[in-house]
């Protein structure tokens, strides 16, 4: 139920900042008035529950009651930080919104759990190929995951310490940014005592071709239900080809100017990816690389990855339309050789 509570409000004020147009300014303004008393509501009640009243009343009957001796003066301080959080939530800008409303919750100890679950559900989600190949002890294992959970919280472990000193707004980020990349560095010193050198360049490796792991699971997950899947070795291969191949040379002629990496292919603007147009930024399938995998994916397999590539073309394309007004079509893609 608290659980559900937090998010029923996120929800709302996600959905609310998402009308955020001229033409329905007056209807968010009576949205967001709305938002603001059931926010408070559903903080309450989370607070309510976690004071522990006796049994035989709910939650809900105690805020109903506004009994003040069903929540704790912390909790209510907490929640008073809460509320006014939301009442100034007209000024704020979403991201300020999200980052101070995080400072509010954050020591609300249900708050701490979900996050944490949610921190650690990230990790498994991200690293469970690389947790395999590394094969860690249960102990390195469970090391490791906590330094990555804790990694990863960095920046909102930084933001919610922030706003319990009084800051906020542009203020709390540069601090928090400040806090979380010192942190993050102490955190990846502890990785590497932990895994050694060996498994340590491995770690790295791996986080350096995330993006084109994530493209390459996308195409093994197409080609999965197909007469020709993937293999783990052919998937390995990929990833290493289109890393390669969207990096710079090492070197350049003399005189000639730096060589930049392929750009990401950019996400559409949020109204499209709401409505589950396009992907989200993805690596790039260049030309060169679709050449160097014909040596060992097959030709269904090569049809299926410039699927992908005529995708990401039609992606940029419509992107560009939207934000600039022009249409940059990049280049066709490349016939398979035979």
């Amino acid at each position: 139920m608290a659980a559900g509570a937090t998010a029923l409000a996120w929800r709302q004020r996600l959905e609310l900042m998402a009308l955020r147009t001229d033409g329905e300014r007056s209807m968010l303004e009576a949205r967001l008035a709305d938002f603001k008393k059931r926010n408070f509501e559903l903080q309450t009640e989370l607070a309510a529950m976690h004071a522990g009243k006796a049994a035989g009343e709910s939650a809900a009957d105690a805020v109903a009651s506004g009994d003040g001796a069903a929540v704790s003066p912390g909790a209510a301080a907490i929640l008073k930080q809460a509320a006014d959080v939301a009442a100034e939530a007209g000024g704020l800008s979403k991201r300020d919104e999200d980052l101070e409303l995080l400072a509010a919750l954050a020591d609300l100890p249900e708050f701490q759990k979900m996050l944490a679950l949610q921190e650690r559900g990230k990790v498994d989600e991200k690293y469970a190929a690389l947790f395999k190949k590394l094969k860690l002890s249960p102990d390195e294992l469970a090391r490791l995951q906590t330094l990555l959970a804790d990694r990863q919280g960095a920046f909102a472990d930084a933001m919610m310490a922030a706003g319990a000193q009084g800051l906020t707004g542009k203020e709390a980020r540069q601090v928090a940014n400040e806090v979380a990349k010192a942190s993050q560095k102490d955190i990846t010193a502890s990785i590497k005592d932990l895994l050694g050198p060996q498994r340590f360049n491995q770690f790295q490796s791996y986080e350096r071709t995330q993006p084109q792991r994530e493209m390459v699971d996308q195409l093994a997950q197409r080609l999965s239900y197909t007469s020709t899947p993937l293999t783990p070795r052919q998937q390995d291969q990929l990833v290493t080809v289109l890393a390669t191949a969207a990096a710079p040379p090492k070197t350049n002629p003399a005189g000639a100017p730096k060589a930049k990496p392929a750009a990401p292919i950019p996400a559409l603007p949020g109204a499209l990816s709401g409505m589950g147009i396009g992907s989200g930024a993805q690596a790039p399938i260049v030309d060169a690389a679709v050449g160097k995998a014909q040596a060992f994916l097959s030709p269904r397999q090569i049809a299926a990855l410039q699927q992908l590539q005529q995708e990401q073309n039609a992606q940029q394309t419509l992107g560009n339309l939207l934000r600039t007004g022009t249409v940059n079509a990049p280049p066709k893609p490349a016939k398979p050789k035979g």
